[in-house]
Formats: C-alpha cells, sequence, structure tokens
C-alpha cells in the first residue's frame, strides 16, 4: 500500500492526472473528482462483495482508471457504448466520464456487480446509461439473462436508452477489458456492433500470432455470416502503465 494517501485522496488524484499525462491524455479536475467519487463507493462496496483484488491506492489509479481511459481518442462523441464483463465498472464508468456524451450499456454475468453499477451512475448522476445483467459465454454470442430485469435511471429512460434487459440492439463501440482471448471477445462483440462500429480491447501483451489470429476471426465472422458492418482496418497500441511499468496494448478494429 502506498504510504501517506489513500483511495479518492488529492494525492491519489494526483497520481492519476500525472500518470495520464505522461501517456498523452489531459484530465479535467471534474473527472478527477467523479474517478475519486466512483472509487470509494468501490471500496465502500468491496468490503462487503468481491468487486475487485486491487485495493492498494496506486493499483487502483493506474490499473483501474489510467488504464480504463487509455482508448479515449479511439472512441467517437456521442457514440452508444457497450461495456462487456464491466465488473466494477471498468473500462466504462471511467469512459463515461470522460466522453459524457457516451449512451453507455454496461454489461455483466453477476448480479451483485450489475447491482453495483446501477448504484454508481445513480450516484454519478449519469444520464444516458444502464447496466444490465446477461450471461457471457466465451466462445458465443452474449445472451441475456432471464431471471432480472435491470431498471435504468430515471433521466436514461428520458434520454432513450432501451428499456429492454437484453441486448437486441447494434452498438457504436463495444469494448472490453482482460475479458478472454481475442478471439472470443471478437465472436461476441462483432453481431452486436452497428454498421461502421468499433470494438476495443483492453489487454496484456500480445503476440502477433494472437493479432493474426483475431484478424482471421474477423474476416470469417464478417464473410461466412454476412454481417454487414464495413470493412475492418486494425489499430493496435503498446504501452507501459505508468509507475508501475506493466506492458499493455489496445486492440482496436475499426469498420469504414
Amino acid at each position: 500500500m502506498a504510504a501517506g494517501w489513500t483511495v479518492g485522496s488529492e494525492n491519489w488524484k494526483d497520481h492519476i492526472r500525472v500518470g495520464a499525462e505522461s501517456l498523452g491524455i489531459t484530465l479535467q479536475p471534474s473527472s478527477l473528482d467523479r474517478f475519486s467519487l466512483h472509487a470509494l463507493e468501490l471500496m465502500r462496496w468491496n468490503s462487503k462483495i468481491n468487486l475487485t483484488a486491487i485495493t492498494d491506492p496506486l493499483g487502483v489509479a493506474v490499473k483501474h482508471y489510467i488504464d480504463s481511459i487509455t482508448p479515449t481518442d479511439l472512441i467517437p462523441q456521442n457514440a452508444h457504448l457497450l461495456d462487456i464483463g464491466s465488473g466494477a465498472g471498468f473500462p466504462g464508468i471511467p469512459l463515461k466520464i470522460m466522453l459524457p456524451s457516451l449512451t453507455a450499456t454496461l454489461a455483466d454475468a453477476v448480479q451483485k456487480k450489475v447491482s453495483f453499477l446501477n448504484h454508481a451512475g445513480r450516484i454519478l448522476k449519469f444520464t444516458d446509461y444502464r447496466a444490465v445483467h446477461v450471461r457471457l459465454d466465451k466462445g458465443k454470442r452474449i445472451r441475456k439473462s432471464p431471471s432480472t430485469r435491470q431498471k435504468n435511471t430515471a433521466a436514461s429512460s428520458r434520454k432513450g436508452v432501451p428499456a429492454c434487459d437484453g441486448l437486441e440492439e447494434k452498438f457504436d463501440v463495444v469494448v472490453a477489458r482482460a475479458l478472454a482471448t481475442l478471439d472470443d471477445f471478437l465472436l461476441m462483440a462483432v453481431p452486436l456492433l452497428a454498421r461502421k462500429g468499433r470494438i476495443v480491447a483492453l489487454k496484456g501483451r500480445l503476440t502477433e500470432a494472437e493479432i493474426d489470429s483475431a484478424m482471421r476471426a474477423v474476416d470469417l465472422l464478417i464473410t461466412h455470416q454476412e454481417i454487414k458492418i464495413g470493412t475492418p482496418s486494425l489499430i493496435v497500441k503498446r504501452f507501459k502503465l505508468p509507475f508501475l511499468g506493466d506492458e499493455r496494448s489496445i486492440f482496436a478494429v475499426r469498420f469504414e
């Protein structure tokens, strides 16, 4: 644990600001304040239910918040975004804070995590936001859970976020962090993507073999399932997390 400072403190927020700047990302004080609000609530809930194994201040700042906002420049304003396997809200909640115009759907297979995600949306006063309970079958398309119907916030309902508990609609951006192999994630994501949409995967170190396999999977999905979402182009970014030096990759497919 970092000595002398805690999650949500000014020192904690300063580490996020400095770390983000080292990656070319400028943060507003209001965004840092909202990161802090979410993080403090996450720590409070985590004492009762298992939301994250990362609890030291530096780890939370870097591995959750800085890592989550690294693909911000790949996500268009006003996009309809789906975060698959969001857990405690990563990367969906930091991205929604960075890009308030997003219509964000956060999906997870664990009901307690979905309850936290809905609670977080309320305390952050999000509009155009919802959390849904779905089953995430690796290697298969997402299937909605028959057991629970999630409610939108009142503001989200007014803004037109679909009230359904499934994922029948299409999304401009489908994102996930450390969810599955690239091939499995693409198999889940492509059928949910709108035409000219984007897929963004936040991963650790990626090999060229993994990237080649993933692109072949995209080609097969489009060719054999006749999914009309555009012609894919690949974006791969590699970097190290500030302060910690952990290797990270962003694998993105943009359809034109």
